[in-house]
């Protein structure tokens, strides 16, 4: 086990050495671009069946299916930016969830990831038309000292980027955030001129009031506090299936990891996705 105390100091220095290296590039926005923030716990994918037959699997040939999916024991993250998990292309069943490791100990174990992705398929394999519902749930969301000031949950930082595509040439997603802190004195706007409390995907405009762009997407509100998702009412036919990728990350450029705020050493949170299907 280490020393708090030794992995904080330990953050700091690295946390300055990124920055010393991203400022001699010309690029001074994001004040803290690495630390040992914890991602601990599991991610599970659970279907839960009333009245209708879906399942789900790894792959799209089906060949393993179940009702379960589930990683046990997901290390640490460090912060990482939207634009480069685009350039990952992480919706591909063929990239495991290991894809987005960033640091591996003596052993070859894991022990850092910059994201995590993890694509898998529903099906309809009953004899009627089915409806789900789907959900991303974030629970345990905690910090290590809850009477240290200054602290911030994983839930600040995090994204949220869900795939969901019929077809395997298909690659539409959506990202989702937390609601921008209260502590932010910024404005930020719509495409259409509407004042909102949505957060930034990522990078942000520099401007006192920010209007989001093509350059500078605004994510969609997680649904609440427990909740990063909810969609409802979608159908499947019988035979029919669906592609979801699922993919979350420590964003290094919201304004919870600057260098006004501490690092979350320790924080932890549990990631689950839950299907509710029924007959339609």
């Amino acid at each position: 086990m280490y020393d708090k105390v030794y992995v904080k100091k330990k953050a700091r220095r690295r946390a300055a050495a990124v920055v010393a290296a991203i400022s001699a590039m010309g690029i001074t926005s994001l004040a803290i671009v690495a630390f040992l923030g914890r991602y601990t716990g599991t991610f599970t994918i659970s279907l839960k069946n009333q009245e209708v037959a879906l399942t789900l699997s790894e792959r799209s040939d089906f060949t393993n299916t179940t009702s379960f999916l589930r990683l046990s024991a997901v290390p640490q993250f460090d912060e990482y930016q939207f634009s480069r998990v685009l350039e990952k292309q992480p919706d591909n069943e063929e990239l495991d969830y290991t894809y987005g490791a960033s640091h591996y100990d003596s052993k070859g174990n894991i022990d850092a990831y910059n994201f995590l992705k993890y694509t898998f398929f529903v099906k309809n394999v009953g004899t009627s038309f089915a409806g789900y519902d789907l959900k991303v749930k974030l629970t345990d969301d905690q910090v290590a000292d809850p009477t240290r000031a200054g602290n911030i949950y994983i839930s600040d930082l995090i994204r949220v980027m869900i795939y969901e595509n019929d077809l395997d040439d298909e690659h539409n997603y959506e990202v989702y955030a937390k609601p921008k802190g209260s502590d932010e004195d910024t404005v930020h706007v719509t495409k259409t001129g509407e004042v909102t409390n949505q957060e930034f995907i990522s990078q942000r405009p520099n401007s006192a009031t920010m209007v989001e762009t093509d350059e500078y997407p605004l994510a969609k509100n997680f649904y609440d506090n427990s909740t990063a998702v909810k969609y409802t009412g979608k159908t499947l036919d019988k035979g029919q299936f669906r592609r979801y990728t699922i993919v979350t990350w420590l964003e290094g450029y919201d304004p919870q990891s600057s260098a006004q705020h501490l690092a979350p050493i320790g924080a932890s949170i549990k990631l689950g996705v839950e299907i509710t299907a029924y007959e339609n």
